[in-house]
């Protein structure tokens, strides 16, 4: 998805050639604004399986494609964001091994304020604000029991982090989750520790914190839809390639 038209026939129809086209990996080259303009018009019943990858407001569409069709996608870096990095890092290692089609395993460390214990579930996420916004449409899965959540943010205040929790739970949205998984808050204004306090007290579910996705590098792939366990301070999964027959 590549935001040159503003012209939004244009973009619905650019979109939906990408998508119907069999065996592609798609991977976007930022995120922006605008991708839930385009959600109610993709027609999800005709399309092939393809591998997203992006972030920021590219999780509207991570999370249609797996709500309505089950694709999974990989919350990952993007070629026009300083994310990319063309070098050796493990996070840009692990991307390009998923780019390749390859059945792909992860692995990140995870710190947690209290006992660690073993989670399995499946694993769902991206950039706070957009997806809060997608709570009550039918691009957001109705329930996320047996999930682990994971997100991350940025240009954000302590205040308003709080009120897109307080949105999830007071929509019934985090009943049954197993675990949440907060990434980078970049340029976060306001008390970091006093936010993370608060979650602390009224989440209910175990929260775990690292330092390896964000909105900038480092930004490790996770995939939307993909198993996943927490094993002590470790979170790994699993990404089966969509073109293996």
């Amino acid at each position: 998805y590549h935001q040159h038209d503003g012209r939004l026939a244009s973009r619905r129809q650019e979109l939906c050639d990408a998508l119907t086209q069999m065996g592609q990996v798609i991977i976007c080259a930022r995120g922006g604004y605008g991708v839930s303009d385009l959600l109610p018009f993709l027609p999800y019943r005709e399309l092939s399986p393809s591998l997203l990858v992006g972030y920021s407001d590219i999780s509207a569409l991570l999370s249609a494609l797996w709500t309505q069709r089950q694709f999974i996608g990989v919350h990952g870096a993007m070629p026009a964001t300083n994310s990319w990095e063309y070098d050796k890092s493990e996070a840009m290692t692990a991307l390009l091994t998923v780019l390749a089609g390859k059945d792909t395993t992860g692995k990140i460390k995870l710190q947690r304020l209290g006992e660690h214990t073993t989670i399995h579930g499946t694993l769902f996420g991206g950039c706070l604000s957009v997806l809060t916004n997608l709570i009550a449409t039918p691009y957001l899965p109705q329930s996320l029991a047996g999930y682990i959540l994971f997100f991350e943010d940025i240009n954000e205040n302590v205040g308003r982090v709080l009120r897109n929790f307080n949105q999830w739970q007071q929509s019934g949205m985090l009943a049954g989750v197993k675990a949440i998984i907060l990434g980078r808050f970049e340029k976060l204004a306001g008390d970091a520790q006093w936010l993370y306090r608060e979650l602390l007290e009224r989440l209910a579910c175990p929260l775990y914190f690292t330092d390896c996705f964000g909105h900038s590098a480092p930004l490790y792939p996770l995939p939307v839809g993909g198993k996943a366990e927490i094993t002590g301070d470790c979170l790994t999964w699993k990404l089966t390639s969509p073109f293996t027959s």
